[in-house]
């Protein structure tokens, strides 16, 4: 059974386990809104009494390292053959987080 941090942890606890669940302590992270967390490659936090939902640093690093390295393994082929191969990536990545503010990234 996981480490019980605070009361509403002990709730969630709970309502795991009965249903065959647990928490990872290593995984969770207590927070409050206003300091922000990633989840799912996107930094949640409340900023000025709205919600703010951006694309995490690392994510964006991670998508810059992938069509670096694409680009990189694709040196010496047509430029259109290296569109074919960009476009799904680029496409899948930006449709994922197209419903974000996310404006000055996809502007990059």
């Amino acid at each position: 059974m996981s480490r019980i941090l605070w009361g509403g942890d002990r709730l969630v606890t709970e309502f795991l386990i009965e249903r065959g669940l647990e928490t990872s302590a290593e995984k969770s992270k207590i927070t409050n809104i206003s300091d922000g967390f990633n989840f799912l490659s996107q930094n949640v936090r409340k900023f000025k009494g709205k919600l703010v939902i951006r694309l995490s640093k690392e994510s964006v690093q991670s998508f810059k390292d992938k069509v670096r390295k694409i680009s990189n393994e694709s040196r010496g082929i047509p430029a259109h053959a290296l569109i074919r191969i960009l476009n799904p990536v680029i496409r899948d990545w930006s449709n994922y987080h197209k419903g974000i503010c996310s404006n000055r990234i996809f502007n990059r």
